[in-house]
């Protein structure tokens, strides 16, 4: 006799919902129902919830450029280290920090309500990203630069700036 994996996984995904009920203690239902999900089944594969997801370099890259274009301070600063340092290439220091950062582009998202930038060119070696990128809103003239970002423990931690 052969056994398929389908039942399985619904009498798996039929019991987890009564095994996250009970009460435990003074938690809510909510609580416990998070505390209770361990595993995750995607394709025949179980993965622990436990298991940390990283983001790639260019998926932390892309996210704080869609931020910056959307001028959301939150979304902006996300991604980077909360050390994150910022030069002026090669090695003159612009500002070190993440509340250093979010004051700065803060003011900028708030004075520049046009402001947008395109990458036109990216080269991806390991965990660096850089980009040839085009700004525009700053006046009728594009500014283009280079942007080589350092990502280190899955966060955005050194940037240098060429233009």
């Amino acid at each position: 006799m052969k056994i398929k994996f389908i039942p399985l996984l619904i009498v798996v995904i039929y019991a987890l919902p009564a095994l996250c009920e009970r009460s435990v203690g003074n938690e809510t239902d909510k609580d416990v129902k998070r505390s209770k999900l361990s595993l995750v089944i995607n394709k025949r594969d179980i993965i622990s919830t436990d298991t940390s997801v990283k983001e790639t370099p260019v998926a932390l890259v892309d996210r704080q450029l869609k931020a910056y274009n959307e001028r959301n301070i939150d979304a902006f600063v996300e991604p980077y280290a909360d050390d994150i340092e910022f030069y002026y290439y090669p090695d003159k220091l612009l500002g070190k920090g993440k509340d250093n950062l979010r004051k700065q582009y803060s003011s900028i998202f708030e004075k520049v309500p046009n402001l947008h930038s395109d990458v036109t060119q990216r080269i991806i070696h390991g965990n660096i990203v850089i980009d040839r990128n085009s700004v525009t809103g700053f006046g009728k003239d594009k500014i283009d630069g280079v942007i080589i970002y350092e990502i280190e423990n899955n966060k955005i931690k050194r940037v240098r700036i060429m233009q």
